[in-house]
C-alpha cells in the first residue's frame, strides 16, 4: 500500500459469541495505524419462534499506511470478559511504500 492509502480487511466471527477482534502492533508503530470497527447488526427480517440464526459480526481491520516502511499488527479474536484466551490470531505485515507518480507527474 501507498502512504495515505487505506485499506479494509473483513474480519471473521459470530455476532453474540462474546468474541471480539483487537490490533496490537508489535512492530513499525509509526508505518501504519490498524483500527477494528464494528457496524451494528442487521436486524432480524422477521420474528420468529426459538433461538436466533447464527449471524456473522460485521467487524473490519481499517489499515492505514502513515509512513515508508514495513509493520507487523496481531489481530486477536477473544472474548472481553474472563481470561482472554485468544479464539483466533493472524499476523498481518503492512509494507507502505511512496504513492506511485501519476502518469502526468515528471520528475528530473
Amino acid at each position: 500500500m501507498a502512504v495515505g492509502d487505506c485499506v479494509e480487511l473483513a474480519l471473521q466471527s459470530y455476532s453474540g459469541s462474546g468474541n471480539s477482534w483487537s490490533a496490537e502492533c508489535l512492530s513499525g508503530k509509526n508505518v501504519a495505524r490498524v483500527l477494528i470497527v464494528t457496524d451494528p447488526p442487521p436486524a432480524p427480517a422477521r420474528p420468529r419462534s426459538g433461538p436466533p440464526e447464527p449471524a456473522l459480526a460485521a467487524e473490519r481491520a481499517v489499515v492505514r499506511g502513515l509512513s515508508v516502511g514495513t509493520a507487523l499488527w496481531r489481530l486477536t479474536l477473544a472474548r472481553d470478559f474472563g481470561p482472554r484466551i485468544p479464539t483466533a490470531t493472524a499476523d498481518v505485515e503492512v509494507i507502505v511504500i511512496t504513492a506511485p507518480a501519476s502518469p502526468g507527474d515528471v520528475r528530473g
